[in-house]
This record gives structure tokens, sequence and C-alpha cells, in this order.
């Protein structure tokens, strides 16, 4: 392949956030419940160590964790997912799906002005968003799209999923 080629692959390539394997999604999924759990950990210490609050501690954390909310729109063959992932590249975007859900796992850098002489700092967050729908999707047909810090994402249902007419 020519280098023109191969730039304009590379170019490309940069463009569309990535798609992981479903291996994937178990580190996505411990991702997601180590970050929880962590901060259920900070609430229960700011508290004062009290025990029998882990239940509020964890669905605190749980909401703040995964505050970023993804719309779900259903169609007769498909399911589209779109979320803001502010800030975020393309290439710093990572999606696992699976037949039930979507893991959007982004580092977004984020501009903060410092306090001292240095000026303008950057720092990287994390973002994680979970997207579940009760339709049975092929996660081998998804499709993602990054523009303008809206990330969306298609996959087609499964024949089973599909009302009795479509399958016909």
């Amino acid at each position: 392949m020519d280098t023109a080629k191969k730039t304009a692959n590379y170019g490309a390539a940069l463009k569309s956030p990535i798609l992981a394997s479903r291996e994937r999604m178990g580190t996505f999924e411990e991702l997601l419940h180590d970050r929880i759990a962590q901060r259920a950990f900070q609430f229960f210490e700011q508290g004062g160590r009290v025990d029998g609050e882990d239940l509020a501690h964890w669905f605190r954390a749980e909401t703040e964790v995964l505050n970023l909310k993804p719309e779900i729109r259903d169609s007769k063959d498909s399911v589209m997912v779109i979320a803001r992932v502010p800030d975020a590249v393309p290439q710093d975007v990572e999606i696992c799906v699976g037949e039930h859900e979507a893991i959007i796992h982004a580092t977004a850098e984020r501009r903060v002005e410092a306090t001292d002489i240095a000026g303008l700092q950057s720092d990287r967050e994390e973002l994680l968003v979970l997207a579940q729908w009760p339709w049975e999707v092929d996660p081998a047909t998804a499709s993602v799209s990054l523009k303008d810090a809206v990330l969306t994402l298609v996959a087609q249902k499964t024949s089973s999923a599909l009302p009795t007419t479509a399958r016909q």
C-alpha cells in the first residue's frame, strides 16, 4: 500500500471511536464496578465510617458515576444510542456492545485555569456511560460515530427481538 493510502486510512481511523471486542466487556464492567465501589467507600469515610449505610452509599455512588444518561431510540429493526461525551476525541473513546447493553469509556481533556503563574493546565477526565435496552441486538452489527461531542451507536436487533411480522 502506498504512503498516500496509508495516510488516508490512518486519518479515517482517527475519526471514529473504537468499537471494542466483546472480550473487553468484562474489563469495562470491572472498571465500572471499581469506580462505583471507590466512590461508595469515600461516602462511607465521609459519613464517619458508620455501618449500615452501604446500600445508600452504593446507590449514591452509582448515580454519581453514571451521571451521563444516554438516549435510547428503538426502531422496528435496530436500537440507537445517543450519548454526549464532552471534550472527547474519537481515538480516546472505546465502546463495548453486548446483547442488552453498551458501555462507553472515554477520556477527555479538560482545560483548567491554574492558580499559579503557569497559566492553563490540562487535566484528563474519565467518562463511563452505561446504556441498557430490553431488546436483544447482534453486537457484530454495531456501528458507531462521534460528531460534535455526540456519540451515536446503532445495532441491529436479532431475529428473536423483532416483531413476528418483521421476521416473516
